[in-house]
């Protein structure tokens, strides 16, 4: 067998997957061939956890559209009811459904990656039939022994997933997770309830234990073994309930002594009796200790437990496990040393696999190991056989790995030599472009559904057609779309006016808060008292030195009070906006288009009503958010009468023998002048709200109604909502518009929520795609 590359068994070596945007994020082995192999494992490790963080707003983003779809098929069905047979058949032929379809799938493909990109370790996941030799190659790669990793020769031993951690150094322990009682009774005995047609299954697990089973439908339990062996499986987890059922109420993970492990994960006994019940209980164990293989890394072996039995779900759970848990696949398979030949239940095994991920083909990310054994062993010596089955793998067995190894489990240092050795030096060179692989496959898929999604939201925007008109209506409107637009043109006109006339007068909103602040001043001036005075000058060693702190001080205190002052700014610009909002809702008789009023109409105006009227969108969006402040707007003319306040501008030094008196007196003085300076600056500045109001309605104002084209753009949106604005000259018309504009506002949230950026978690150049 070639080992220096990727090869296929019986193929005779296949590429390996070519790496891309996620790959080179990753320093490569070639570049520094000193890297150690756990050096490089843990390089890997490292380089997914952004990419696992980009995944995650991916997912949100996704669940996010999938809410936005729902609200538009909801309002496509409302239509549907109401609509023209023509208008209908277009709306149903929006396949929403699908894209929910393909959400869904794409969504859980995604939780697929994810998680497989936020582990800490690399997993290899050990696979196989009863009996095939797994828990003896897990001891020999862990290094534990049959204490910790149960085996045996008669029936399926493992019962129970098991992880095995490398941590080096550290003593071997286990941590126990078990079902709750809803776990165990939705994922385990659910499933015996539908497979085995028994009806609705248990609700509480009193209700389980209580009440006999249902009887096995008659056509189920007459001629056929396997539902009537997998009855006897839910009987016995029935059964033998009195003795694990407290565990599902145990908190989880408990701790436990190598000693214990098989007491939790093993369906017998170390005689083989099958008395054990105590794994049912549990939904997996993980076992930490230190591997006997230098430079491992961050790996695990997951141990599942063998197939062939009876039992419900062990295929999903084995499918769920290799595509959440598992980067490289270890299928375990012991010749008999009598003759053996590849089978179905191989091949069954190998399909098994390769549908836990098939966004990867299985030949990238498995090995195929068979379990040679001696002479002396119970099965005889098979080595003969094992090269049978390795020549023949593909022409007979028809399955394809990365390598096909032989090497005895039960032994060690074969076992580290010629398995972990090999695929070790695979994880460390080939996972990168592994992950990149299924990682683009995943985003390929995801920029086709955000095309498909956009193709659909066209189609949507067609459904309704146009507008629908009629001659003899036209002239009507025009009547009176004249009759708003004097209304409209002649109130802003005359707001336009009035504000005009207030421009030199003060703003009696904006002098309340100003008097307000002032008086706060006057009152809260914090001047020392002479023996904090005496104090500070014992700290400093100089009264002068205190002085200029006290005018620091002083000058911060005053300042900090003007700040209040953006409340008078903020409400006398709400003003303003509240008046051009007035007669936009009245003259302008839009108020039947939106409950909102105030700030709350131009805003509710930009959002729903106007996007397809960018000239008048503009204009209101400038309106709404427009503010003044007190640091944009007054504080830099303040510094200007604070200078007595500041040391080294300051007109009022101390006497060349200051007391504690003298620098209260300075301060009191200086403080009293400084506001009287403010006081008269603010005085001077009591009318400019007005005129920065006076500003912005007329800006606003030139924009709506003066600028070229602005009457055409209104006529236009008037007859677009003239059903909403004139319910009663045109009520056929009403409620179509009013939907209209429901149907269009769906669709734009959707179209939000599927811009491409929302899909993409790739980032950065493709080299080697």
């Amino acid at each position: 067998m070639n080992t220096d590359g990727p090869p296929v068994a019986g193929q005779g070596g296949a590429k390996p997957p070519r790496e891309g945007a996620l790959a080179s994020r990753l320093p490569r082995p070639s570049d520094e061939p000193a890297v150690s192999r756990s050096d490089q494992i843990a390089r890997i490790i490292e380089s997914r956890q952004p990419l696992a963080r980009d995944i995650e707003q991916v997912q949100y983003h996704l669940l996010h559209l999938s809410e936005m779809l729902t609200a538009l098929e909801q309002q496509r069905d409302r239509m549907v009811q109401m609509g023209e047979e023509g208008m209908s058949a277009r709306l149903r032929d929006i396949d929403l459904a699908a894209l929910q379809y393909k959400l869904t799938t794409e969504l859980e493909n995604l939780d697929r990656l994810s998680h497989r990109f936020a582990r800490d370790t690399l997993h290899i996941g050990v696979i196989g039939r009863a009996r095939q030799g797994k828990s003896r190659l897990l001891q020999s790669l862990s290094g534990l022994t049959s204490t910790e990793i149960p085996d045996g020769d008669r029936q399926h031993c493992t019962g129970v997933r098991s992880t095995i951690s490398h941590n080096p150094g550290v003593a071997p322990y286990a941590e126990v997770w078990f079902y709750t009682m809803r776990g165990f009774l939705d994922e385990v005995i659910a499933p015996y309830y539908y497979q085995l047609r028994l009806g609705q299954p248990p609700d509480r697990l009193d209700e389980f234990a209580g009440k006999p089973l249902p009887a096995l439908a008659a056509n189920l339990s007459t001629g056929y073994a396997e539902p009537q062996a997998k009855y006897e499986h839910l009987r016995r987890y029935r059964n033998t309930l009195d003795q694990y059922y407290r565990l599902l109420s145990a908190p989880s993970p408990r701790r436990i002594s190598p000693q214990e492990i098989r007491n939790y994960v093993a369906q017998d006994t170390p005689d083989g009796q099958r008395t054990n019940v105590t794994h049912f209980a549990v939904r997996e164990v993980k076992v930490v200790c230190s591997f006997p293989q230098e430079d491992v890394g961050k790996i695990a072996m997951i141990d599942l437990p063998g197939l062939g039995d009876t039992g419900i779900g062990d295929q999903e759970r084995l499918i769920a496990t290799l595509g959440h848990e598992v980067d490289i696949i270890l299928l375990v398979r012991m010749p008999r040393a009598a003759g053996d030949q590849w089978s179905d239940v191989d091949v069954q095994l190998y399909d098994l696999a390769r549908a836990a991920l098939p966004d990867l083909p299985l030949d990238q990310w498995s090995f195929l190991v068979l379990n040679r054994t001696s002479a002396l062993s119970n099965n005889g010596d098979n080595l003969k056989n094992c090269r049978d089955l390795q020549d023949t793998l593909t022409s007979e067995g028809h399955m394809e790995v990365i390598d096909c190894l032989v090497a005895d489990c039960a032994n060690p240092q074969e076992v580290q030599h010629t398995v972990l050795d090999r695929v070790l030096s695979y994880l460390a060179s080939h996972m990168t472009a592994l992950d990149y692989r299924y990682a683009r496959s995943c985003q390929d898929r995801l920029l086709s559904l955000q095309q498909d999604t956009h193709a659909e939201l066209e189609k949507a925007r067609q459904a309704l057609g146009s507008v629908p008109s009629a001659a003899s209506e036209f002239p009507l409107f025009q009547r009176l779309f004249r009759g708003v637009w004097d209304d409209l043109t002649g109130g802003l006109e005359r707001l336009l006016k009035e504000l005009d006339g207030q421009r030199t007068r003060e703003n009696p909103v904006f002098e309340a808060h100003v008097e307000r602040a002032l008086e706060v001043c006057r009152t809260d001036t914090v001047l020392p008292s002479i023996e904090a005075i005496e104090i500070r000058r014992d700290r400093f060693g100089s009264y002068e030195m205190a002085y200029q702190e006290y005018l620091h001080e002083l000058r911060t205190h005053l300042t900090r009070h003007f700040l209040a002052l953006d409340e008078g700014l903020r409400l006398s610009t709400d003003e303003v906006k509240e008046q051009v909002a007035a007669v936009l809702v009245q003259q302008g008789r839009m108020g039947t288009l939106t409950p909102s009023r105030g700030v709350d109409f131009l805003r509710a105006m930009v959002d729903q009503m106007l996007q397809e009227y960018p000239l008048f969108c503009a204009s209101f969006e400038t309106l709404a958010t427009f503010e003044l402040s007190y640091r944009g707007f007054i504080q830099y003319r303040i510094r200007r009468t604070l200078d007595e306040l500041t040391p080294d501008l300051t007109s009022l030094a101390l006497s060349s023998h200051p007391s504690a008196y003298e620098v209260l007196e300075c301060l009191c003085s200086l403080y009293h002048e400084t506001l009287y300076k403010v006081r008269l600056a603010l005085t001077n500045w009591l009318s400019e709200p007005n005129e920065a109001a006076f500003a912005i309605a007329e800006e606003f104002t030139d924009q709506v109604l003066r600028a070229e084209g602005a009457r055409e753009g209104w006529e236009r949106f008037y007859y677009e909502v003239r059903g909403e604005i004139w319910a009663s000259e045109f009520q056929k018309f009403g409620e179509s518009s009013m939907v209209r504009r429901q149907w269009q506002e769906a669709i734009q949230r959707v179209d939000e929520a599927s811009r491409p950026d929302r899909f993409q978690f790739l980032r950065g150049g493709e080299e080697g795609v």
